[in-house]
């Protein structure tokens, strides 16, 4: 089956996020689409994750199967490419139908191999050095701690991640998205469970979800959990 993608000439296009989930589902719609029942997913997940928060320079791994579908981004931290990794081989293996994998970035939505999502994989947008996070120029973004904490009579793990920035009028909305992302990855190293909930993200005092996003539109942070065979169940 062809696979629908804006991808023609890569060094020219770059697409809105509006334009980029029309791609996604219009994959969905194809006529006969073995993984169709995705679309579930791509409606209460992937939709608001790639209006409220794809940004240039951006890139997602989309694993579609008939399980549901699987959006991760990639590039930001070890931990959330691991989960990638293994969002891919579950949902090859899980089933006799397999799965597609799709890039998604600002170039567009492409169909690709298993083979080519590992060496997008292989590729880092940031670098976590210790309690540093640098850019690929190698321009320090910030440096962060994570502080475990437990509550009387609660077996759940709690953290609270702080960021300090010297430059923090050049971080861009990826900058604070990846920072998200990393402060959840390291509160899971730390806690060494896939199970912990960040009670406070702040980058020189000020809330990074509330950077993001107007206050109105913003949540707490989840419990945060990456549990690969969730989706092999």
């Amino acid at each position: 089956m062809r696979s629908l993608s804006f991808l023609e000439n890569p060094m020219k296009l770059s697409f809105s996020p509006q334009a980029i989930f029309l791609a996604m589902a219009a994959i969905m719609a194809q006529p006969g689409y073995p993984y169709a029942g995705g679309v579930k997913d791509l409606y209460k997940y992937d939709k608001e994750r790639i209006l409220n928060e794809f940004v240039p320079g951006a890139r997602y791994l989309w694993v579609v199967s008939a399980k549901g579908t699987e959006l991760t981004r990639i590039g930001v931290h070890s931990k959330t490419n691991e989960w990638a990794n293994a969002t891919i081989i579950c949902a090859l293996t899980s089933s006799s139908l397999g799965a597609e994998i799709y890039l998604v970035s600002d170039f567009g939505v492409r169909k690709i191999s298993e083979s080519q999502a590992k060496t997008e994989l292989a590729h880092m947008d940031y670098v976590v050095d210790g309690r540093s996070v640098h850019d690929t120029n190698g321009r320090l973004l910030a440096v962060f701690e994570v502080r475990r904490h437990f509550k009387a009579g609660d077996g759940n793990n709690y953290a609270h991640v702080t960021f300090e920035t010297k430059d923090p009028e050049r971080l861009t909305k990826s900058d604070l998205l990846a920072l998200r992302s990393i402060a959840t990855s390291e509160a899971v190293l730390a806690a060494q469970s896939f199970f912990v909930k960040i009670e406070t993200l702040t980058i020189n005092g000020r809330c990074i979800t509330e950077m993001i996003a107007p206050p109105e539109k913003t949540t707490a942070l989840p419990m945060e959990t990456t549990d690969a065979a969730t989706r092999c169940a």
